[in-house]
């Protein structure tokens, strides 16, 4: 929850006119006011697009390698289970710096062509 896409941010930067801007403007613009109503957020954390822009830019994220204890019924449920009994290590990269990381997701949705 470290880079929060913020509306007055989408507007500005989707000024442009472009058809993919327009597109991710009008499917995402509930985001904001469902977080705003039930969360208190003023924005969103794009999720989906943060594991896209790890797998194709890592060195946009610090690796953080870290052991867990897990069970199939923790898989099931999303649980990860620090103990002291550990049976496997996992990677939980965490974003670097916010402005690159968003800028690179910016423009590569600026990129796309409609």
């Amino acid at each position: 929850m470290k880079v929060l896409f913020e509306k007055e941010e989408y507007k500005t930067l989707f000024k442009t006119g472009s058809a993919a801007a327009e597109y991710i403007q009008r499917e995402t613009d509930y985001f904001f006011q469902y977080n705003e109503n039930d969360y208190g957020i003023k924005g969103f954390y794009n999720w989906d697009v943060t594991a896209a822009v790890y797998l194709m830019h890592p060195e946009l994220f610090v690796d953080s390698k870290r052991e867990f204890n897990l069970s199939i019924k923790d898989l099931e449920t999303g649980f990860l289970r620090e103990s002291e009994e550990n049976n496997c290590v996992l990677n939980l990269p965490e974003i670097g710096e916010e402005q690159p990381f968003k800028k690179n997701i910016y423009d590569t949705w600026m990129n796309v062509k409609m």
